[in-house]
């Protein structure tokens, strides 16, 4: 939770690096599979997370966060010295900014987050 919030700010303080068409659909997809994290209490692939939130948040995000896993494929290397589209990249600001909201409730303890699986001790107590 405390990455969400804090990696914005980071990127916030330096805006160029995300301002490449490797790192500006990695922050979407990255922020797709917190929060996704976040709602059912397990960490699972970016490819979840994006599915997950092209059903669970506004539809304002989902052609973003579909742009954001079409260009997955291709050489990183060669991605990150090409910038970001510049539309892709201002909704990208937004999307962060809409994903720390949606983020609140639990960082203000207001909505848990899914309690994990208990696991039964090895040899009990007697």
């Amino acid at each position: 939770l405390s990455t969400m919030h804090t990696w914005r700010e980071h990127l916030l303080n330096n805006p160029n690096e995300m301002d490449n068409r490797f790192y500006q659909p990695f922050a979407v997809l990255s922020y797709c599979r917190m929060l996704h994290t976040l709602e059912s209490g397990t960490v699972e692939s970016k490819r979840a997370g994006a599915m997950w939130a092209k059903h669970a948040l506004h539809s304002r995000w989902h052609q973003l966060i579909q742009r954001a896993w079409d260009a997955r494929p291709g050489n990183p290397s060669l991605k990150v010295r090409q910038k970001a589209d510049s539309s892709d990249l201002r909704s990208t600001w937004d999307f962060m900014e809409y994903a720390v909201d949606f983020s609140r409730p639990w960082k203000e303890n207001r909505k848990p987050i899914a309690p994990a699986p208990t696991r039964q001790p090895e040899h009990p107590k007697r």
